[in-house]
């Protein structure tokens, strides 16, 4: 990107804006913030992709996500870790983006704190697309790739 196309601030704005994409996915998935409400981090024709799953629009991520929540909600306890953010501003309206996730999770009888016994669930990573919109920035596009996992500790479903 040529570096005269955005000043300093321009640019630290649209990583902090990004990055706080970021954080909101994770926030919704772990139901700290409305569930669905994933589904406004995307762009309306944005897609969410894993080696399990491609989901196309914002149509589709809304029916998979609010039926992965009434399926697992009941016993599960679980927190999205995002660390190693690294966000390039790649042109005024775009940006990519590599971060990592740490899942911890509990499934079952929800005592009111659960012991991290078999924790982390999952390592991975998300690639994700960035694009400024009507409506501020957004995910375009979002990959999620495992690279461990504890195949004991995935009671009740694994989804990054």
């Amino acid at each position: 990107m040529d570096d005269t196309a955005l000043d300093d601030v321009a640019r630290l704005a649209a990583e902090q804006a990004c990055i706080s994409l970021i954080n909101a996915y994770t926030h919704c998935a772990d139901g700290l913030r409305e569930r669905a409400g994933i589904v406004e981090l995307f762009t309306e024709d944005g897609i969410w992709e894993s080696d399990e799953a491609r989901l196309n629009g914002r149509d589709e991520m809304r029916r998979f996500f609010r039926d992965s929540a009434t399926a697992e909600a009941e016993g599960r306890k679980s927190r999205h870790v995002s660390s190693n953010i690294a966000v390039e501003v790649t042109g005024s309206d775009e940006a990519t983006g590599l971060s990592y996730f740490t899942l911890y999770r509990h499934v079952g009888q929800k005592p009111r704190v659960p012991d991290l016994d078999g924790q982390p669930v999952i390592l991975g990573q998300y690639t994700d697309r960035f694009v400024r919109t009507p409506e501020g920035w957004r995910i375009a596009h979002r990959r999620a790739d495992v690279g461990f996992v504890r195949r004991s500790a995935l009671k009740g479903g694994g989804r990054p």
